[in-house]
């Protein structure tokens, strides 16, 4: 009778777990399709240390959560350097192999890249050896454009809400490894790697995540790409 009410709350929780998650997954959907890139196509560049600035990634340089674009990354940038061309080539989605051919399709040289690739390579299981070839042929790619390249992957991925249990720890594991990966060959290449990863006692976003994650449960609100922006201004 102990084994058959157990089962019966495991199961009751995994089907609670699973309709909260694909209800999300439909909100990400939503999020997606109503948000566009930041860009800013400037007439006459200005005197500031960034004329040109290079943008490409995934969802998370689109800047999907935010309630205004000028709220994503590229947006913050544009604040701060409000005479420099931004370019943004982010695609919702993008592996890293999409992100070179985002980097290679553009023209001329940039100031500045930013890079936010990676996280859909930890999500979607792509295999650890093949994000690390592909991200070095990303990186040779980046430094043909850019003088001064940022390169982030992403927070830790598991702590996400919208995972529903055990898969939260398999997404912490794979984040883990992976950011290990990343952030070395970044050394060896001579680009800026921000880690954003932290273990859940010292996360900031699993402390508060409803201020920090956007409706999904999976990408960032205003206050989550503010914490990452400040990150970043570190390295500018």
């Amino acid at each position: 009778m102990i084994k058959f009410i157990f089962l019966f709350i495991i199961l009751v929780y995994l089907g609670f777990s699973g309709v909260q998650f694909f209800r999300r997954v439909q909100i990400s959907g939503r999020l997606i399709e109503v948000t566009t890139p930041f860009s800013f196509p400037a007439e006459k560049l200005g005197a500031n240390r960034y004329k040109r600035i290079l943008v490409a990634g995934d969802s998370l340089a689109v800047g999907i959560g935010s309630v205004q674009s000028e709220h994503s990354i590229a947006g913050r940038l544009h604040a701060d350097f409000l005479d420099a061309e931004i370019v943004n080539t982010a695609l919702s989605g993008a592996k890293l192999a999409g992100v070179t051919e985002q980097v290679s399709g553009v023209d001329g040289r940039f100031d500045l890249v930013v890079i936010m690739g990676g996280a859909n390579d930890i999500i979607r299981f792509h295999s650890i050896k093949i994000a690390e070839s592909d991200a070095s042929l990303l990186l040779k790619a980046v430094k043909e454009k850019g003088d001064h390249v940022i390169w982030l992957v992403s927070g830790n991925i598991g702590l996400a809400p919208i995972w529903p249990w055990p898969i939260e720890s398999i997404y912490t594991y794979r984040t883990r490894n992976y950011h290990a990966v990343f952030r070395a060959l970044a050394e060896k290449e001579g680009v800026v790697f921000i880690n954003l990863f932290k273990e859940h006692a010292d996360d900031l976003f699993a402390k508060d995540p409803e201020r920090y994650y956007a409706k999904d449960g999976l990408h960032l609100s205003d206050d989550g790409y503010a914490v990452w922006y400040e990150a970043i201004k570190e390295k500018l």
